[in-house]
């Protein structure tokens, strides 16, 4: 049975992406642009990988995403800002997550093997828990930190759930988590 991933620290999360991808290093660049899409669109990693350039509208402030979700079929849009934006625009082919180096698509495995290494600490720590953090964090994480700025039904249209009970049962939101925002918004 696969072991619940847990979410990353957004802002943490953010910050190794981009010291990834400034590090001008062809895998860790493809790593950090990975952890950056996967926190800022929420979506699957089967969608990350096939992402490609013609799906993007590339604008001053950042890019327009068009896709169609590969478990869903739903069609959707995500935004993310101009560090994604320049990054995929240096790309000198269409795929996004293609190995020019080995000539083949990154997969799942790999990238999965990378992110244990990046995020080694909040492994372990979920490891302990009987948990995990992997690929699926990144998409945990992009509704975390969308519900906690603009409330479930924004990170529900994000993740394209059918609904509000799945997206709170998905985030684990509970009455205590709800009281503690309440708590720190009053306080």
């Amino acid at each position: 049975m696969n072991k619940e991933s847990l979410k990353l620290d957004y802002d943490k999360a953010y910050g190794k992406g981009v010291k990834l991808l400034e590090s001008k290093k062809y895998y860790d660049v493809k790593v950090g642009l990975f952890i950056l899409i996967g926190i800022q669109t929420g979506l699957r990693s089967i969608d990350l990988l096939n992402l490609n350039k013609s799906q993007i509208e590339f604008k001053d402030n950042g890019a327009v995403l068009n896709y169609t979700a590969h478990k869903t079929g739903k069609d959707g849009q995500a935004f993310f800002d101009t560090t994604i934006s320049n990054a995929i625009q240096s790309i000198n082919r269409d795929e996004i997550f293609f190995n020019e180096l080995m000539k083949v698509q990154f997969s799942h495995t790999w990238i999965n093997r990378r992110l244990k290494t990046v995020f080694a600490t909040e492994y372990k720590s979920a490891i302990k828990q009987g948990l995990t953090r992997n690929v699926h964090s990144l998409r945990k994480t992009s509704g975390s930190y969308i519900y906690s700025k603009y409330g479930v039904e924004t990170a529900r249209e994000v993740l394209q759930h059918s609904g509000y009970n799945v997206t709170v049962a998905y985030l684990k939101e509970t009455k205590e988590n709800h009281l503690n925002k309440l708590e720190n918004l009053f306080a």
